[in-house]
């Protein structure tokens, strides 16, 4: 299945757009993507939104303060409030990131998807989504997205695929 997508750099993130007919200017803001979205039909997850938010201060955050919000503060955030998903398991992050995101979108009432964010063919399928149902076509892809019908998973490669949960990944999920 092949399908209209792209990762949009807003001014909240990371955000992918499923379904999108058109690129359309302006839609590095967040909210007019939003609107976009909701015109042409299309999906949106934010991507990783919590990586390298537990890093020491010292290293890759400097200058930053300690990130120090609840799963239940987090997910008042405003960016939460525009997409449709969030991306809880991510190849590139640490156990610590995806199961916070997992905490945050459960907080916030939205799905959570998964992605391998492969940079390589040794990473393609580590985490996926996992449908309920064999897809077809990018409308089908769509409606499924828009239905809630799929869940975040790991195992693919190994060929124990399962759904990803706070324990699912390892017994601390500490970092």
């Amino acid at each position: 299945l092949i399908a209209n997508g792209m990762e949009v750099s807003t001014d909240m993130g990371h955000i992918l757009a499923l379904g999108l007919k058109e690129y359309v200017g302006g839609i590095r803001h967040c909210e007019e993507l939003r609107r976009v979205a909701d015109e042409q039909g299309a999906f949106l997850i934010v991507a990783h939104p919590f990586r390298h938010f537990f890093d020491p201060v010292y290293f890759t955050r400097q200058g930053k303060e300690p990130f120090t919000l609840t799963p239940e503060q987090a997910a008042k955030l405003p960016v939460f409030q525009l997409i449709d998903a969030i991306e809880v398991l991510n190849g590139a992050n640490t156990v610590r990131e995806n199961v916070y995101a997992l905490k945050v979108a459960q907080a916030a009432g939205k799905p959570g998807t998964g992605g391998s964010d492969a940079h390589s063919t040794q990473g393609i399928g580590t985490y996926c989504v996992v449908f309920e149902k064999d897809l077809a076509s990018q409308e089908e892809l769509l409606a499924e997205l828009h239905a809630g019908r799929f869940h975040p998973g790991h195992g693919l490669l190994d060929d124990n695929l399962q759904r990803f949960t706070e324990a699912s990944l390892a017994p601390d999920a500490s970092g």
